[in-house]
């Protein structure tokens, strides 16, 4: 019967802490899909830089073709054609300009982003708190329901750390009392002992009005 509780504990807590570790994956996931805008706006500046420098290449293949087309002897006896690639010649040169500006702008896009600060809208401030809330609820759960805290705090107490200073006294006079063997060092460890743990004051009790009945 008490393994039987002792594991519907176990299996309570992991399943509390599993819906707390899934919010706080939904959280955390759903913050990370608003990227910042700051990084945003630099990435698509990069990008259309790339991008520029792609049109320029190709306009100036267009160019080379266009002149190594008005080189050639059946071209150069056709008006017509002459002009044509000429033409070509000047919008190709017009998209390089173009690009160069394009460019331009980008690479002072991308200086200017260091004036820039992301605003964290409050909804997301939220949705942060409560995801890391929800992963110390889970943690300090699991930790509980498990018994994994109490041996946690073993270990450190035995290491002699973190004892609270109750425990302390109460030891001190328990230590006494067994040194000197007395009554009033005997009263003494338990006014601590009932001072400094409520159950056992409230154990006392309950034996003290069970001795009147």
């Amino acid at each position: 019967m008490v393994r039987r509780r002792y594991w519907e504990r176990i299996t309570a807590a992991m399943f509390i802490a599993a819906v707390c570790a899934s919010f706080a994956t939904v959280g955390a996931i759903f913050l990370t899909g608003c990227s910042s805008a700051k990084q945003a706006i630099g990435s698509s500046a990069q990008s259309v830089n790339v991008q520029a420098a792609n049109s320029k290449r190709s306009a100036t293949q267009i160019i080379e073709l266009a002149q190594a087309t008005q080189a050639l002897e059946s071209v150069k006896a056709d008006s017509v054609a002459m002009e044509a690639q000429g033409q070509i010649v000047t919008l190709g040169s017009s998209i390089i300009a173009e690009q160069d500006q394009i460019q331009a702008a980008t690479i002072k896009i991308q200086s200017s982003l260091h004036r820039v600060e992301d605003s964290t809208p409050w909804w997301a401030r939220l949705m942060s708190n409560l995801a890391i809330a929800g992963i110390v609820i889970g943690v300090i759960v699991l930790l509980w329901q498990t018994g994994l805290g109490m041996l946690i705090k073993r270990v450190v107490w035995s290491l002699g750390m973190f004892i609270p200073k109750a425990t302390m006294r109460s030891a001190e006079a328990d230590l006494k009392m067994l040194d000197n063997n007395n009554e009033m060092a005997q009263r003494e460890a338990v006014a601590i002992r009932r001072t400094s743990d409520p159950a056992y004051e409230a154990a006392r009790k309950k034996l003290k009005r069970s001795e009147i009945k």
